[in-house]
């Protein structure tokens, strides 16, 4: 029997967009090696908050429908699904970082290489022992601790989702106290780094989708979508803007979360889209964005070594200049590196998860 896809809306380009921000923030963080100083903060970490709001949102709302369709969550074929996903670049690009980091002698850890090894690289960085390259793996394993266990949760989400609903307010509160008497600290930095409460936002907002709770024709209101753009692109743009650190006192990853929930719901109910991100461009760049994410540090690195090398040490180039082409050949290799492992190494690896799926999501690919 032919499995129904589903088909949301919009998806891919709120991928494109967090992808391209966490591209555009490390790409200015080299430009001090260029004789560009960058005050203030870059949006990167929030970008990232909304892929964890959107993989929240997806995957929830995927394994309620399975659980509604046939009565159980299939794990064994959810963790395949995952694998499936998830490890073949994971595990390619990882290797190839650490040659990197052999042959121009970056700083090394076995031990710490563990954690990368096994999904946790979140750990080295709670610890501020992240390795180089693959700092950024952080986010990866934050979500695959977080598909560990949502699959188990589901089966129980009517009975405990007050408790869900308790367990993020507790969150939010106790990262408030944290960042006010303790910033910094390991507490505070297990919590802002975990952000499991910014995917079960998104999860949450996918139960009352999918329950089609009344709250969802106030989140998809003109005025609540309006506000959530506005809102989303001012904490991206103040980020940029302000010289001093953004605490997390302000909850911004949270308050990111609940706002791309919302966006999402706008972009699937098409009614009142403020933004239409369903176009051929964005949809492309959200299908390689996962590409994107995992590729673009090695990218920066090799690209940064070899104008200096090749290029800066040989003609005297002013500094925007030096910027200027150094972004260029960066997004140009980055977007042919995901371009290419999403035809021959993603799809690949795509079919055979397709067969353990039960509701499968055409447009996101997740």
């Amino acid at each position: 029997m032919e499995k129904k896809i589903i088909y949301f809306s919009g998806l891919n380009g709120i991928r494109a967009i967090a992808a391209i921000f966490v591209l555009i923030a490390h790409t200015i963080e080299f430009f001090p090696k260029f004789g560009l100083q960058v005050d203030g903060n870059l949006p990167g970490g929030l970008a990232v908050t909304i892929f964890f709001s959107l993989s929240g949102f997806l995957i929830s709302f995927l394994l309620l429908k399975e659980y509604d369709k046939q009565g159980y969550i299939d794990i064994k074929k959810f963790y395949l699904r995952r694998i499936l996903r998830i490890w073949p670049l994971y595990y390619l690009w990882l290797f190839l970082s650490i040659i990197v980091i052999f042959i121009c002698h970056l700083k090394f850890d076995g031990t710490t290489f563990l954690f990368y090894l096994f999904f946790g690289a979140n750990i080295p960085v709670i610890l501020h022992k992240q390795l180089p390259l693959i700092a950024h793996y952080w986010s990866l394993g934050v979500e695959e601790q977080f598909y560990l266990i949502l699959p188990w949760l589901i089966p129980h989400i009517n009975r405990i989702k007050r408790l869900i609903f308790i367990f993020v307010i507790f969150t939010i509160l106790i990262k408030i106290y944290l960042s006010l008497f303790f910033y910094d600290t390991l507490p505070f930095r297990i919590l802002d780094i975990a952000r499991v409460d910014c995917m079960v936002i998104g999860g949450s907002i996918a139960y009352a989708y999918y329950k089609n709770h009344s709250i969802i024709n106030i989140i998809n209101s003109r005025e609540i979508q309006f506000i959530s753009w506005a809102v989303l692109f001012f904490l991206l743009s103040i980020k940029i803007l302000t010289p001093f650190k953004l605490k997390s006192i302000l909850i911004h990853h949270e308050i990111t979360a609940l706002l791309t929930a919302f966006i999402i719901i706008g972009q699937i109910k098409k009614t009142n889209k403020i933004f239409n991100l369903e176009n051929k461009i964005f949809d492309y760049l959200g299908k390689i964005s996962y590409g994107i994410y995992v590729i673009h540090p090695l990218m920066l690195f090799i690209t940064s070594k070899l104008l200096v090398k090749l290029v800066f040490n040989r003609h005297v180039l002013p500094t925007g200049i030096k910027c200027f082409l150094f972004s260029i050949i960066v997004f140009l290799l980055t977007f042919l590196f995901s371009s290419f492992s999403y035809l021959y190494l993603e799809k690949y690896f795509l079919k055979f998860k397709n067969k353990y799926v039960v509701v499968q999501s055409q447009s996101t690919m997740s």
